[in-house]
């Protein structure tokens, strides 16, 4: 299911035993996920005010008050944020930018993403210390213990030890969802159910008279309840190192014609 094109005329295919298809996906879950992991303060700070973060980091990036940053410049810090997760270097990020009809430089990149790393130090600290986790021990953790081994310190396995952990983190997070919504479904004996997961987005099927409560539900257990297990299963994380999560919830007929709910 996770490989099904995302255009909406091949997902409208999909519709509804009972009358809705639900996706409940995660905002921003990745960055939120290197933000607790590495505790840095910016990112967090930003979180919990509820800010754009792609806004933020154009502004750290560019010298610029926030209200004076472009489209283009929010989209260089959007491609940057989601980029080093992934270890994008120079030359990626070059290329990531001229698909979004953005020329630039290799040696600009390198800036931008040398900006970055100084705009976030603790994220930046982080990330060499995964690298270091690499080479020095061959494995790297999620936040709740799971490990990634990789026994070679080739580059690959390094952009692994970065990403690794905050995508296996994610996931975790996801499951954890997945067990709330699905208990708090049948101990209320409701039609609705899960019927799939994309990443950290997760599907249900939805009866037109259980829709509310459904949508309540999602909210409850995948925000509030999977902040309660992370307590729970980490003791020891600072509560200031929290970051919260944001659920976006669509609604339609299909897959394909599911539409945001802006104010839920």
């Amino acid at each position: 299911i996770q490989q099904i094109p995302k255009e909406s005329i091949i997902r409208s295919f999909f519709i509804p035993k009972l009358d809705w298809i639900v996706e409940a996906d995660y905002s921003q879950l990745e960055l939120r996920v290197a933000a607790l992991l590495s505790g840095d303060t910016r990112l967090i700070e930003a979180y919990r005010k509820g800010e754009d973060l792609h806004y933020k980091t154009a502004s750290l990036i560019f010298g610029k008050p926030i209200e004076e940053i472009s489209n283009e410049e929010r989209a260089v810090a959007k491609a940057i944020n989601f980029g080093v997760l992934y270890g994008i270097g120079a030359k990626g990020l070059k290329e990531t930018l001229a698909e979004l009809g953005m020329e630039i430089s290799e040696q600009k990149a390198e800036e931008f993403i040398k900006k970055f790393f100084l705009s976030y130090p603790e994220l930046s600290t982080w990330v060499t210390d995964q690298k270091s986790k690499v080479k020095n021990q061959g494995y790297v953790q999620t936040l709740f213990g799971r490990k990634r081994r990789l026994p070679n310190d080739d580059e690959e396995s390094v952009r692994q030890g970065v990403n690794a952990p905050v995508q296996g983190t994610g996931s975790d997070l996801t499951q954890f969802a997945l067990l709330q919504i699905h208990a708090a479904l049948k101990a209320r004996k409701l039609k609705s159910h899960i019927i799939a997961t994309v990443h950290d987005s997760i599907i249900l099927d939805v009866a037109d008279d259980e829709l509310f409560e459904v949508l309540v539900i999602i909210k409850e257990k995948a925000e509030a309840g999977v902040m309660d297990v992370i307590r729970q299963k980490v003791p020891d994380l600072k509560e200031e190192n929290l970051v919260p999560l944001k659920m976006d919830i669509s609604i339609g007929k299909s897959w394909g014609e599911v539409e945001e709910l802006d104010d839920f």
